[in-house]
């Protein structure tokens, strides 16, 4: 972390990185040993916030089979995630792929009773982790303009372990109401797209 970061703050105890002209305090939010590698993953925040300002995340990976340990990817900032300078925590560490792993969760944003949230994978792609993917996998809020009725959708995403791919499938379930009526879709084999590294993600999951 000291490498990835340069400078770690003694008071904050944390390491301190910019994003966006923003200055951010990272600590480490999951340490995770599998395939001969360590997964670090690192959330940052920061103090100096607009409600819209992002937190951020970051990571290491390093290969600790030989010796010493040799960094595989790094990424000081992957993107910005959450709002008011404050990312989600505990991003679940998650396998991706017969030899890929990676972190998942909802990037959220409440704003006047409206609460909206993504569903985000990241990942390795060549010597960085990077974003593989993103939904919108939450929606809702107190008057949609329905009737008064009140949207409520959440989502479900489940990885197919059952096959040997590089990048596994995944299958999301949505579900809840929109526009006051109610839903409950699946969205089956969800594949991963060598050519740009990303999932290919079908449109409707694109939209709240």
């Amino acid at each position: 972390m000291n490498q990835l970061y340069k400078r770690y703050d003694d008071a904050k105890k944390c390491w301190v990185t910019r994003y966006q002209g923003d200055i951010y305090c990272m600590e480490i939010d999951s340490v995770n040993q599998a395939g001969g590698m360590l997964h670090v993953f690192a959330i940052g925040s920061t103090s100096d916030a607009a409600h819209v300002t992002p937190g951020v995340a970051g990571g290491i990976v390093l290969d600790i089979t030989s010796r010493p340990a040799k960094i595989v990817a790094a990424s000081k900032v992957i993107g910005g995630y959450g709002n008011t300078g404050t990312p989600p925590d505990a991003w679940q560490f998650t396998r991706l792929g017969s030899e890929a792993w990676g972190w998942i969760n909802t990037s959220g944003y409440v704003n006047q009773g409206v609460v909206e949230g993504s569903m985000c994978i990241l990942g390795v792609r060549g010597k960085e982790i990077v974003e593989l993917g993103v939904f919108a996998s939450e929606f809702s809020c107190d008057d949609c303009g329905v009737k008064g009725t009140a949207n409520d959708i959440k989502s479900t995403i489940q990885f197919d372990t059952r096959n040997d791919k590089p990048m596994y499938p995944f299958t999301v379930r949505m579900f809840g109401k929109r526009n006051g009526k109610p839903l409950d879709i699946t969205y089956k084999n969800i594949s991963f797209d060598p050519g740009t590294g990303r999932y290919r993600m079908p449109k409707m999951l694109l939209d709240r």
